[in-house]
């Protein structure tokens, strides 16, 4: 079960509803039966204490990678095409530090998509926040990032969302501080 807290807009700070961190996890997919150009298609996720959290949306790592160093609005998650407005995202995931522990902040559900306006999305939306141990996140990012790396190839796998290779998996590595 996912210890999340949902608020109206005028939710309290999350220094003010202090719980347990929650647990981060990358997961890195890949699809045997989707091709693209006879690749392989490989997807990421994130779980949260084991469950999925915006499941259908891409997941974009150099967003996730800068949100471990960086407060601010990210669009970690995104179309598979990379551009998170297509996917009616309309607003990211805003990040605060407070001491050892990364806070997100976002709306549930992230997308506008099927609802009648952006409007009636921002009116009826949800904030659910969690809180991560920064140390625990870039562990697993890390070991998730080498792992993946590790069982793919540039030739045979192609990454979501798109603009993302295998290549870049390296730069995302260098980027984050041990």
């Amino acid at each position: 079960m996912i210890t999340q807290k949902i608020y109206s807009l005028k939710s309290k700070k999350i220094s003010d509803i202090m719980h347990t961190p929650n647990k981060f996890e990358l997961i890195f997919q890949i699809h045997e039966e989707q091709k693209v150009d006879k690749k392989k298609i490989v997807s990421q996720k994130i779980k949260v204490d084991g469950d999925e959290i915006n499941s259908i949306h891409a997941v974009d790592l150099g967003y996730l990678v800068k949100s471990l160093y960086q407060e601010g609005e990210f669009y970690i998650f995104t179309c598979g095409c990379g551009d998170a407005g297509c996917a009616g995202i309309d607003e990211g995931v805003n990040i605060s530090f407070d001491n050892n522990l990364i806070n997100w902040r976002l709306r549930n559900p992230i997308s506008f998509s099927g609802f009648e306006s952006c409007e009636t999305w921002k009116k009826s939306s949800k904030f659910i926040e969690y809180s991560f141990e920064k140390e625990l996140m870039i562990k697993n990012i890390i070991c998730s990032i080498k792992n993946i790396k590790n069982l793919t190839n540039f030739l045979t796998y192609e990454f979501v969302p798109e603009g993302m290779e295998w290549k870049h998996l390296d730069s995302l590595l260098s980027n984050i501080h041990k």
